[in-house]
C-alpha cells in the first residue's frame, strides 16, 4: 500500500503538528480572547476592593489600640488624682494634721498594693517667712516624740535650700517614711522653677496640676528614672475662692504624689513579647530626648503605620507618638493574601491557554478531517486489494496471523488464529480488544507495555513470548513476531503479527526445571545419609547410630547402591528430555567396596515392604532422638509378601519420615502404620505440629498448589519430592491437616510382584 504525502499548505492543520503562533491571534481563537478580556478586569476590580477593605480594617484596629493606650494612661493619672482629692479632704477636715496621724492615714491606704509606682505621698505647707519658725518647731517636736516612741527615725528637719524668701512651700509630711523620702522633708518646692510653675497653676485654678518630666528628690540628681509630680491645693476653710488672688491669699498648702512613670504603667507594657503597639510618651509639645517619659521599641513592621497625638492633662502638654511593630502586625492586623491573587491569575492564564489549545486543536481536526477523507477515498480501493492478497496467503500458512489498523482502530484475525483459541468460526466485527481479553492476567501488563514501546520507539521488528488463555480455558504459550508499519512522519499506522504455539516446549522446559531441582538436592541428601551410614562405629555421636550398624549391617552398602541408582535415574530422565545448556549439576563421587554392590546389579531390585519400613524407622531413629521425638512402629504381618521397587519406595519413605521428624513438635510421638484394605495398602504417618509450623505448612502447600516449580524451603522441597516419587510408584499421596495434627496417607497396590 502506497502512502500519499499531504500538501504543504495544510500541514499546519494536522493534529500531530505544533500549533502555529499565528493561529493563537487569529479569528479562530476570538472566543477565548473575549473571555479573557472580560474576566481579567473583574479580577483586578475585586482585588483593589479587597486590598482597600483590608487597609480599612488595619486602620480601624490600629486606631482602637491607640485609643486604648491613651485611655490607659489617662486612667492611671486619674487614679492618682482621686487619691489626692481624698488626701485634701482629709487634711482640710482638721486644723492641723500631725505626723503620726499622717502616717496612720497613709498606712490605711496600702500604697504599695493599691497605688503601685507612687514613691511618696506628702503634704506641702505654704507659709510666709514669719510663719516658718513655728512650722519647723511643730514638725521637729512631733518627729522627736515619734522617734522616742520608736515610730520614726527622723528627729530634725531643716529648710532646703536655705535662704530668705517671701513665701515658702515646704514638704512637711511624707509617707512612706523610707530613707529616701526622709531627705525630702524640708524641701521648698518653690525653689524649683518647674515645681513652682505647677504649684501656682494648681493654686490659682483650684485644680490638680502635674509637672513635666522631673527627677524625683527621692532618686537624686544621678537617677535616670523619669518621674512626675501631681499636686492638688487646699485652702483656709470658709473663705471665698472666686478669683486667683483670693485663692492665693487663702492657700494653705498642697497634697502631692510623686511617682516614677515606668512603675505606674501596666506590667504588660514592659514585656517585649506582648503583642501591642510601640509608643513614645513625652512631656511638652515636641517629642525630645530631654522630655522623654517612656518609650517602647520593637522590630519594625512590614507595613509602617504611626500616629501622633498632642494631649493636655492637668494643664501640662504631653505628646504621644504611636507606631506599628512586627509582633503587633502578626498578631492583630489582617493582611491581604497576595498568593491567592497570584494563584488565581496563574489559573486564569492556564485556563486561557487550555481553552485556546482545545479550540485550535478542534479547528485543526476539522481541517485534517477534510484532507483525510480525500485520502481515504483513494486508499480504500488499494486496501481492499491488499486484503484479498493477504487472505489468500494466510490460508496457505500454518501460522496464526492478526493485524491492527492504528488509524481506524479495526483489527483482522486469520482463520488459524480463531482455531488456535478454540473458536468455532471467525467472528464478525473484529476488534483489538478480542486479543487483549485472551491474554493471561499475569502477562497482560507486560504485553501492553511492550506494545506501547514498539509503537512509540520501535524496533519495527521484534518477537516475545506471552501466556494466553483460550476460549475453552486452555493455557497457551505463544511466540509472537511483531512488525510495525510506519507513515512518512514516523507515526505507527499498522501492526502486523504472527503467532506460534510453543505450549508443548514450554511444558517440557518446566518439567525439566522441576526435575533438575529435585535432582540437585535429593542426590546430595541421599549421599549425606550414605556417608553417615558408612562411618566407623566410634564416629557416631549418638547411640542410635551404633544400633543401626549393629542390627542392619547391610544398610550402608544398600544406601551406596541406592545413591548410584538415584543418580543414574535422574540422568536417564533428563536425557530423555530436551537438555538446556544453562543447567549444570555437580554430583559427589561414590566409592563401592565390592563389585557385588555395583550399579549394574541394582537396576530393578524388588524387596519386601515390611523389612524396608523397619530399616527406614531404624535409620531415622537417631534424628527423632535428637529432636526429642518418639517413632512408633508396630509392624503387622500379612499373608502375602508385598514387594515394591526398593529404590523408589526407599526414596519416598525416607523423604516422608525425614519430613515428619523435621516438622513434628518436640517431645511428641510420630506414629507409622501400615494398614491393609482389600487390594490396597495404606502407609499412615500421624504427628503433632505447633501453631507456627502448622501455619507455615499450610502456606507451603498453597505455594506448591499455585506453582509446582516454586520449592524454596525444605518442607516445600520434601512435599514436591514425595509427590514425584508417589507418581513414580503409581501411588496416591494425600495430606490431611486438622488444627495442629498432620496425617500423611500413601495408598499402594498390595500385589506380590509389582511392576514399575
Amino acid at each position: 500500500m502506497t502512502e500519499q504525502p499531504l500538501s504543504s499548505t495544510n500541514k499546519h492543520s494536522l493534529p500531530g503538528n505544533r500549533l502555529s503562533w499565528r493561529l493563537w491571534f487569529s479569528r479562530h481563537n476570538w472566543l477565548t480572547w473575549l473571555g479573557l478580556c472580560f474576566v481579567l478586569p473583574v479580577m483586578m476590580y475585586y482585588w483593589q476592593y479587597y486590598n482597600k477593605h483590608i487597609h480599612q480594617q488595619q486602620q480601624t484596629i490600629f486606631q482602637q489600640h491607640t485609643d486604648n493606650i491613651e485611655f490607659e494612661l489617662q486612667q492611671r493619672l486619674l487614679h492618682i488624682e482621686l487619691l489626692l482629692r481624698a488626701n485634701a479632704a482629709y487634711v482640710t477636715s482638721s486644723e492641723y494634721v500631725s505626723q503620726p496621724e499622717w502616717q496612720h492615714y497613709a498606712n490605711t491606704l496600702n500604697l504599695s498594693k493599691m497605688y503601685p509606682g507612687v514613691q511618696a505621698l506628702g503634704i506641702v505647707s505654704y507659709r510666709s517667712h514669719a510663719e516658718m519658725p513655728l512650722l519647723f518647731r511643730h514638725v521637729n517636736s512631733e518627729l522627736q516624740l515619734a522617734a522616742k516612741a520608736g515610730q520614726l527615725s527622723v528627729t530634725d528637719v531643716v529648710l532646703r535650700p536655705a535662704g530668705d524668701r517671701k513665701h515658702y512651700a515646704v514638704v512637711s509630711h511624707i509617707q512612706p517614711m523610707t530613707p529616701q523620702n526622709q531627705h525630702v522633708l524640708g524641701f521648698d518646692i518653690l525653689s524649683d522653677p518647674m515645681r513652682l510653675q505647677t504649684a501656682m497653676r494648681a493654686a490659682s485654678l483650684n485644680r490638680p496640676a502635674i509637672t513635666a518630666k522631673v527627677l524625683l528628690q527621692q532618686d537624686g540628681v544621678a537617677s535616670d528614672q523619669p518621674g512626675l509630680v501631681l499636686m492638688f491645693p487646699f485652702y483656709q476653710p470658709d473663705v471665698e475662692l472666686l478669683s486667683a488672688e483670693q485663692k492665693l491669699a487663702a492657700l494653705r498648702g498642697f497634697v502631692y504624689a510623686a511617682f516614677r512613670v515606668r512603675d505606674v504603667l501596666p506590667n504588660s507594657w514592659l514585656d517585649p513579647d506582648v503583642p501591642m503597639l510601640d509608643f513614645i510618651w513625652s512631656s511638652g509639645t515636641e517629642p525630645t530626648t530631654n522630655q522623654l517619659l517612656f518609650a517602647r521599641q520593637s522590630p519594625a513592621s512590614l507595613v509602617p503605620v504611626q500616629q501622633r497625638r498632642n494631649l493636655e492633662w492637668y494643664g501640662q502638654p504631653f505628646v504621644l507618638q504611636i507606631k506599628n511593630n512586627l509582633l503587633f502586625e502578626q498578631h492583630w492586623l489582617p493582611f491581604a493574601k497576595n498568593e491567592l491573587f497570584l494563584l488565581g491569575s496563574a489559573g486564569l492564564v492556564l485556563l486561557f491557554l487550555l481553552l485556546s489549545y482545545l479550540n485550535l486543536r478542534r479547528y485543526q481536526t476539522q481541517c485534517s478531517a477534510e484532507l483525510l477523507n480525500q485520502q481515504l477515498s483513494q486508499q480504500r480501493q488499494l486496501l481492499l486489494q491488499d486484503e484479498q492478497r493477504q487472505s489468500l496467503a494466510l490460508k496457505a500458512s500454518q501460522l496464526a496471523w492478526f493485524e491492527f489498523d492504528l488509524r481506524s482502530g479495526g483489527a483482522f484475525y486469520s482463520d488459524n488464529w480463531w482455531r488456535m483459541f478454540d473458536f468455532a468460526s471467525s467472528q464478525p466485527n473484529s476488534e483489538p480488544q478480542q486479543l487483549f481479553d485472551l491474554v493471561h492476567p499475569s502477562t497482560l501488563a507486560l504485553f501492553r507495555q511492550d506494545l506501547q514501546r514498539l509503537l512509540a520507539n520501535g524496533p519495527d521488528l521484534d518477537q516475545h513470548q506471552y501466556r494466553f488463555v483460550s476460549k475453552q480455558g486452555r493455557q497457551l504459550y505463544c511466540l509472537i513476531h511483531f512488525y510495525v508499519v510506519r507513515a512518512v512522519e514516523g507515526d505507527a499506522i499498522r501492526l502486523c503479527c504472527t503467532m506460534q504455539d510453543v505450549t508443548l516446549s514450554q511444558h517440557r522446559a518446566q518439567s525439566r526445571k522441576q526435575l533438575c531441582g529435585l535432582c540437585q538436592w535429593e542426590v546430595n541428601l541421599a549421599w549425606q545419609l550414605s556417608r553417615q551410614l558408612s562411618l566407623p562405629l566410634n564416629d557416631f555421636s549418638a547411640e542410635a547410630g551404633a544400633v543401626i550398624l549393629s542390627s542392619l549391617p547391610g544398610l550402608a552398602a544398600f544406601q551406596q547402591q541406592h545413591c548410584h541408582w538415584l543418580l543414574e535415574f535422574y540422568c536417564q530422565q533428563l536425557g530423555d528430555r530436551d537438555a538446556e545448556p544453562d543447567q549444570v549439576f555437580s554430583t559427589p563421587t561414590m566409592q563401592y567396596d565390592s563389585p557385588h554392590h555395583s550399579p549394574q546389579n541394582a537396576q530393578q531390585a524388588q524387596r519386601a515392604l515390611l523389612p524396608m519400613l523397619s530399616e527406614m524407622i531404624h535409620c531415622y531413629q537417631h534424628l527423632a532422638s535428637a529432636k526429642r521425638l518418639q517413632l512408633l512402629w508396630q509392624p503387622l504381618k500379612f499373608s502375602e509378601r508385598t514387594q515394591v521397587d526398593s529404590h523408589r519406595f526407599w526414596q519416598l519413605g525416607c523423604g516422608v519420615i525425614q519430613l515428619a521428624c523435621t516438622i513434628a513438635t518436640a517431645e511428641s510421638n510420630v506414629s507409622v502404620e501400615l494398614l491393609p484394605f482389600q487390594t490396597k495398602l495404606t502407609l499412615r504417618l500421624q504427628l503433632q505440629l505447633d501453631a507456627a509450623t502448622s501455619l507455615q505448612l499450610q502456606q507451603d502447600m498453597l505455594v506448591l498448589a499455585d506453582n509446582k516449580l516454586t520449592a524454596t524451603t525444605f518442607v516445600q522441597q520434601r512435599l514436591q519430592a514425595a509427590q514425584f516419587w508417589a507418581a513414580q510408584l503409581g501411588a496416591e499421596l494425600t495430606l490431611q491437616q486438622e488444627q495442629q495434627e498432620l496425617i500423611l496417607l500413601l495408598l499402594l497396590n498390595a500385589t506380590d510382584h509389582s511392576q514399575f
